[in-house]
């Protein structure tokens, strides 16, 4: 796992995150944000509240307040990944902590923290530790909460897109190999001749028209039917005009979608009326100004995951719902669901 290495001093309890070159003037602000290796295997010393100890860290090398707040710092790094979307597959390692004079004055301590993409988490250090030194001298939680959102939006827009990539990205670290960041929010597993990139469910390897023809429903639509698969009937709705004109002709229930999007954004199915239907356009109206009326299948709904040309795995889609029992409240028919 790549990480982030951070020098930081610690006057007091604040945190100061330095550039670990020993410039005692600079702003607060970030260092070394070179890629480094993180070992999970790494024995450890002290494992508390997920952050690891170096074992050349001594157990009462530094005051209780030192460890407090290095550990609350370690926390909110990763915490921040996590809530952005950005997985963090290791705990971050505190490699050294020293004082100035045999425990007295300024500490400074370096650490290693796991991220996919440590050049971004080593820009976002210097805030996290702003919204830590309020923290920890009892401001007011509510606007560090906001800051602390500002500081995951930031993060989650280099996250990896959707459940699918993250759930990879697992894969990848149980099976020890090695990722990193390519673009955007694609990334390569592996390196050298070996190495492949991956964007959710695409690769380098998945043929380009096919792609352009899936993500067309219009083009789809037409490219199945010619070869005898069973579709709905479509009709282009430009307008809402068109829309309701499609629907009756198709007749009620119908589907309003996207044309050229995928993903299941801004569709809406199982249409009954004409008031449904327009909320729904509205709807597919605000992620794409192409939009398709279908007929309505009823039926389970199905996604084939294939691999080298064969059905590597098959997922049962089922709307999310809760049935009462006339005793339990809505929050807990959800967590007995879940």
């Amino acid at each position: 796992m790549a990480g982030c290495n951070i020098r930081i001093e610690l006057i007091g309890c604040q945190l100061r995150v330095g550039r670990g070159r020993g410039e005692d003037d600079l702003p607060l602000g970030v260092v070394e944000a070179e890629r480094t290796h993180i070992a999970e295997a790494e024995p450890l010393s002290a494992d508390r509240l997920g952050v690891r100890f170096s074992p050349s860290i001594g157990q009462t090398s530094a005051a209780d307040r030192v460890r407090h707040a290095i550990e609350q710092f370690c926390h909110l790094l990763v915490s921040v990944q996590e809530s952005a979307g950005l997985t963090a597959h290791a705990r971050p390692l505190i490699t050294n902590m020293s004082a100035a004079e045999r425990g007295k004055g300024p500490w400074t301590v370096r650490l290693m923290c796991p991220s996919p993409h440590p050049a971004l988490l080593a820009r976002a250090a210097p805030e996290i530790a702003r919204i830590l030194n309020l923290w920890l001298v009892g401001k007011s939680f509510e606007p560090l909460a906001a800051a602390i959102a500002k500081v995951i939006a930031g993060l989650a827009k280099f996250a990896p897109g959707g459940k699918n990539m993250r759930l990879l990205l697992d894969a990848a670290h149980r099976l020890e190999v090695p990722t990193r960041p390519v673009s955007g929010r694609t990334v390569q597993l592996g390196w050298g001749s070996r190495a492949r990139w991956i964007d959710s469910t695409v690769t380098d390897a998945t043929p380009a028209i096919a792609t352009r023809i899936a993500r067309d429903k219009r083009e789809a639509n037409r490219f199945l039917a010619a070869r005898g698969v069973p579709v709905p009937r479509q009709m282009d709705a430009p307008t809402i005009e068109a829309a309701l004109a499609a629907a009756a002709t198709l007749g009620f229930p119908v589907a309003v979608k996207p044309a050229n999007l995928d993903g299941g954004v801004g569709v809406t199915a199982g249409i009954e009326d004409q008031a449904g239907l327009k909320r729904a356009y509205e709807v597919a109206q605000r992620h794409s100004p192409q939009i398709v009326v279908e007929s309505h299948i009823a039926g389970q709904d199905f996604r084939l995951g294939v691999v080298h040309g064969e059905v590597a795995w098959a997922t049962s889609r089922e709307p999310a719902g809760v049935s009462g029992d006339g005793v339990s409240t809505l929050r807990q028919l959800i967590d007995r669901a879940n």
